[in-house]
């Protein structure tokens, strides 16, 4: 397993154990007793409800039209009493006041499906159905209602998968599971699973980590950041102060303050603006061997530790953030042989929006501007730098 699929599969945990829900709040839901044609009295039989409301799978019974009856995947808990949705790519392929997020296809897999939004607090579900919560930036996804829901081991694939007795305790005004079974915690504590950690953290990447850090806040001076999530939504999470020129050395620092498979980056790279200063978030440090600027690569990891921020875009070596400006000096600009470039994201929506943000930040290619001939097969000379065919 690569650095970059355990980051991904520690934020998958991440919402294993959120316990998220799904919310009946579109304008045409009249509810399920709406049964007769107001004004009328004729009797027309359950008004069909939109992104949200409860249903049965057999002719997806109780959705309005073009929506399908979601029960949740078969190899994990359900979604109680289904939920109305369709397949979706990006927000515009859902109704008004509706999301495209991700939820369960299988035990390890998402979707991407309509869901119907709420406001995330830390006192109820945000409006949501019972049992549903509300989840990342606004959905609502399953939940639950007793502790009977909150069965998800630190030795189960995530998922939501059932035990034989309950692991962890369901808020039920919020219906959110919590996990940790060691009040006090100290946040960043070495964890080996969530019952090493404080009920309002997680053990992520072998660390105690506060969650849930936009509606509740962080102890001390720690921030409140983004950590995004293959399907382009965040996971709040709280971080410590870093200091990009001493921290993120994936272990090779031992005062390193950010967790393994992490990074100091800048606060321009946090997409959301929420960032105050440079903070750890999820990337990879290289390796001592690794390749160069335009040297091929099929992973991060394979790119030279020497780089301020190793990254592979496109196929080939290049390193990020080379035009932020508050980046010390040694990891502004980039090394000879290569300038920094703006990408400027054309707004197709091709990009997450982290994505996008990289791209405004810079990345370190190969200068051709004397000599074309020098890009490697696969980049083309584009405006003095080789720029890879799939950037």
């Amino acid at each position: 397993m690569n650095q970059q699929t355990r980051c991904c599969m520690a934020l998958v945990w991440i919402l294993a154990g959120a316990g998220c829900g799904d919310d009946d709040t579109t304008a045409s839901d009249a509810g399920t007793d709406a049964t007769s044609d107001v004004g009328t009295g004729v009797d027309v039989g359950p008004v069909p409800l939109g992104v949200g409301g409860a249903c049965t799978h057999e002719g997806s019974l109780g959705c309005q039209a073009g929506l399908e009856c979601f029960e949740g995947p078969e190899d994990a808990r359900p979604w109680a009493d289904g939920y109305c949705t369709r397949s979706c790519n990006t927000d515009a392929d859902c109704p008004i006041d509706t999301k495209c997020g991700p939820a369960y296809a299988n035990a390890l897999d998402f979707v991407r499906m309509c869901l119907s939004t709420c406001d995330r607090n830390a006192d109820d579900n945000g409006g949501c159905r019972p049992g549903y919560s509300c989840a990342l930036e606004g959905i609502c996804v399953r939940g639950c209602d007793n502790d009977a829901h909150c069965m998800v081991r630190d030795t189960d694939p995530p998922g939501g998968r059932l035990g034989d007795e309950p692991f962890g305790q369901c808020d039920v005004d919020r219906a959110t599971c919590s996990y940790g079974n060691t009040p006090g915690a100290a946040s960043y504590a070495d964890c080996t699973g969530n019952a090493d950690c404080a009920p309002d953290q997680r053990c992520t990447l072998g660390h105690c980590i506060h969650v849930d850090c936009d509606i509740v806040g962080c102890p001390g001076e720690e921030q409140c950041i983004p950590y995004w999530a293959p399907w382009d939504v965040a996971v709040w999470l709280c971080s410590p102060v870093c200091d990009p020129l001493v921290d993120g050395t994936n272990g090779a620092n031992p005062d390193d303050v950010c967790p393994p498979f992490t990074r100091c980056i800048p606060p321009e790279a946090d997409p959301t603006g929420n960032a105050t200063g440079p903070y750890c978030a999820l990337g990879v440090v290289g390796r001592e061997l690794g390749g160069d600027i335009g040297d091929r690569c099929s992973a991060p990891d394979q790119c030279s530790s020497a780089l301020p921020y190793p990254v592979c875009a496109g196929g080939f070596c290049s390193s990020l953030y080379c035009a932020a400006e508050s980046l010390p000096d040694g990891l502004q600009g980039c090394p000879d042989g290569s300038v920094c470039r703006v990408l400027d994201p054309d707004g197709s929506g091709a990009l997450t929006r982290e994505q996008g943000t990289d791209a405004m930040l810079g990345f370190c290619l190969l200068d051709c501007s004397m000599d074309e001939s020098i890009c490697p097969a696969g980049m083309t000379c584009n405006t003095g730098t080789c720029l890879a065919e799939t950037m």
